[in-house]
């Protein structure tokens, strides 16, 4: 009878054992269950974050799609300047070589007049050596009538000396 109270305590053993396990699975499928919750929660919250990210992708290639089309009407315009802008190159680069048409007239026109204020220069260099040599001999002539002018009044007055006496 021993062994069976003895079997029967081992088996109850067993059996709080078992009931102990299951105590703690269950504890340990209380804490899965609200982890799960948790992570339910969590991909709600992402699908949410997810669904908006979307709306704003959305929104986003609304807008991008919007400045292609602006960027297309830009394109065509720029495109249209530029063809003016080769048009007026063109007109400047006509108007350019009038330009260096007519430099090239004036160019030569300054040549001539060089050269013929270069020929007037070397008359009046001329004209004033002959100047500058009759003004010399005009100052040495006014020189001599001063000398002479002096000595007559030196005469005058030695004459007025004499006939004072």
């Amino acid at each position: 009878m021993e062994k069976i109270l003895n079997l029967i305590l081992e088996k109850l053993d067993k059996i709080e054992n078992v009931q102990a396990q299951m105590q703690s699975d269950i504890a340990d499928l209380k804490v899965n269950q609200t982890q799960i919750q948790n992570d339910i929660a969590d991909l709600k919250a992402n699908q949410i974050q997810m669904q908006s990210d979307i709306a704003d992708l959305k929104a986003n290639q609304a807008q991008m799609q919007k400045d292609i089309n602006d960027l297309k009407a830009n394109q065509t315009q720029m495109q249209s300047d530029i063809a003016d802008l080769k048009a007026n190159q063109i007109k400047l680069e006509k108007r350019v070589e009038n330009v260096e048409v007519q430099l090239t007239k004036v160019i030569e026109k300054l040549d001539n007049i060089e050269k013929k204020i270069n020929d007037i220069e070397a008359i009046n260099a001329t004209r004033h050596t002959e100047i500058y040599m009759k003004l010399e001999n005009m100052n040495e002539d006014i020189i001599f009538l001063k000398h002479k002018e002096h000595q007559t009044e030196e005469d005058l007055f030695k004459l007025k000396l004499k006939i004072a006496k």
